[in-house]
């Protein structure tokens, strides 16, 4: 369901600000790396002749740099290394303040990530080695925002949005991102945008500015409606801020949307002295959080960040001369258009459905590339990548940003999401870093091994395993991953959502996660945070669920 201007603005914005790094990094040093190499031929040359050994001056000659594709994997993957630290630290930080705030505080290594990578031209005069260190700490640093927005932003859907929003706004991470990569790819190409000598300077100003703007709209921001339940103590001023909240979130303050967030917000919070690992043990979540890592890194074999890493080295590989910046270009595009179709077919075909459908069409859009390139069809090959993105913006991409939220416990869901989104970025990062030595040792045989093969064999395994979670219940799909090993296979005849807003049952109590928490609430132990004096007085505790 699409939400309301307001809050489809503020989710379109976010979002994109959220990828615009990961987006960015990923691509626009796939256009610019003649700008890189160029810097770091004469960084060499220079050290090379201030050398006391001159023996071989002929090694000096910059267009002769053996060594160059191994530093270039290094700078290019060393982005990777760093998402893997950002979505470690997601499960502290939103625990000691907040998503919103979490958002906000990665944006740090970003800015000092960027301004470092902004002085690389400086370093590179004082030797190679300081440049390369250099690029490889910067991207680094960058890398941690990326992880920690990548992983924060599905949790800060849940937070500001209503529950029959939220799987239309977590296509936009996809959309989002797929934008960004494409401006990435444009802003990159010397070709298309000629920015004059100081273009490696201009590349990292550009690669700043969105995260600085990101930051002062974190800052002006309100709170979110589930942070001011989790951390207001009982009193009419903090019923008001709630309210406030969700009139600028929701565009709703009523007493039934009050009660619903309250609710949700109840669940998520420890039951019976249990906290997020003590729930993992529960069997169910443990097979919803595989399934889900595993749909998370189905994304990384797509060849999505294999493209638009080194795209215009494949293609010049398989004589696509010339043209080969502004193919890339266009593939950003494709994806981009089909990414936005994404977004509608989600909520009508259903997240299994399209995510399998996607994986397969994947694998079989690049074997079309491989073999367009093993014959010397220029041609194919073109075709091939240009339908993979296709495949990936309409089905293969966004499932996977989301996926684990709809699998596992409330309870469970901000540690579960975010390994989910690491377990996707850890292997991206090493497909990327991998591709360039196996693709130099085996050619575009590597692209069989990387992306069409495995692509393939998950798919296969996620029709066996993974439950169509469209306009369900958690505890329907909690039945459906507990009742049978290959749950992907079970009839699915359990209850799902109904709709909100029904005469008969305005809060929405049937088959819903109130429902649930509403009828414990008489024999359960009061939760850990509320005996702490959150949303009601300790005083309150006998009166069952008077306070809501």
């Amino acid at each position: 369901m699409i939400p309301h201007n307001r809050l489809l603005i503020l989710a379109i914005v976010i979002s994109f600000a959220a990828n615009w790094q990961f987006g960015y990094q990923i691509t626009y040093i796939n256009t610019s790396a003649s700008t890189f190499h160029a810097i770091s031929a004469v960084a060499r040359f220079r050290d090379c002749v201030s050398s006391t050994n001159l023996d071989n001056i002929t090694s000096c000659d910059p267009s002769v740099y053996p060594q160059w594709p191994t530093h270039w994997s290094t700078i290019v993957a060393s982005f990777y290394p760093g998402t893997f630290l950002g979505f470690i630290l997601v499960p502290y930080l939103v625990r000691s303040v907040g998503v919103k705030k979490a958002l906000l505080y990665s944006c740090a290594p970003a800015v000092l990530g960027c301004l470092l990578q902004l002085v690389g031209r400086v370093a590179s005069r004082l030797g190679e080695p300081l440049f390369i260190a250099d690029l490889v700490l910067g991207r680094f640093l960058v890398g941690i925002h990326a992880g920690s927005a990548l992983c924060l932003l599905p949790l800060f859907t849940i937070e500001v949005s209503p529950e029959e929003s939220r799987p239309f706004i977590s296509t936009l991470q996809q959309v989002s991102q797929a934008f960004a990569t494409l401006l990435g790819l444009i802003i990159g190409s010397n070709d298309l945008i000629p920015l004059g000598e100081n273009r490696f300077e201009l590349l990292q100003i550009i690669a700043v500015v969105p995260t600085v703007i990101f930051v002062f709209l974190l800052i002006k921001l309100p709170k979110t409606p589930f942070y001011v339940v989790d951390t207001m103590p009982s009193g009419e001023s903090n019923e008001e801020n709630l309210r406030e909240s969700l009139a600028f979130y929701y565009n709703n303050d009523s007493e039934t949307t009050v009660d619903e967030v309250k609710s949700e917000a109840f669940s998520r919070w420890s039951i019976d002295d249990t906290t997020p690992v003590t729930v993992m043990k529960q069997r169910e979540n443990v097979k919803g959080l595989m399934i889900g890592c595993l749909a998370a890194i189905s994304y990384a074999f797509t060849a999505d960040d294999i493209i638009d890493s080194y795209s215009s080295q494949i293609l010049n590989d398989g004589g696509v001369k010339n043209i080969d910046q502004l193919v890339t270009v266009i593939y950003g595009v494709l994806l981009v258009v089909a990414s936005i179709f994404g977004s509608f077919l989600i909520d009508r075909f259903g997240r299994k459905k399209l995510l399998i459908t996607g994986l397969v069409a994947t694998s079989g859009c690049n074997f079309l590339a491989l073999t367009g390139f093993l014959i010397n069809l220029p041609l194919l090959e073109i075709v091939g990548f240009g339908l993979t993105k296709v495949a990936i913006g309409l089905g293969a991409g966004a499932p996977a940003w989301f996926l684990t939220s709809e699998l596992v416990s409330p309870q469970a869901v901000s540690l579960c999401q975010s390994l989910s989104t690491g377990s996707l970025l850890i292997m991206a990062g090493f497909l990327t870093f991998v591709f360039p030595p196996l693709n130099k040792a085996i050619g575009i045989y590597s692209l069989f091994f990387l992306a069409i093969m495995p692509a393939f064999f998950i798919a296969g395994i996620l029709v066996l395993f993974l439950p169509e979670t469209k306009d369900k219940t958690h505890e329907a799909i909690r039945i459906q991953l507990g009742s049978n090993l290959f749950s992907g296979l079970e009839v699915e005849t359990l209850p799902t959502k109904k709709p909100k807003g029904r005469e008969k049952d305005p809060l929405n109590l049937v088959g819903s996660r109130r429902n649930s928490t509403l009828r414990q609430y008489g024999t359960m132990t009061v939760p850990p945070a509320l005996k702490r004096g959150k949303v009601y007085d300790a005083s309150d505790a006998s009166s069952g669920i008077s306070m809501f």
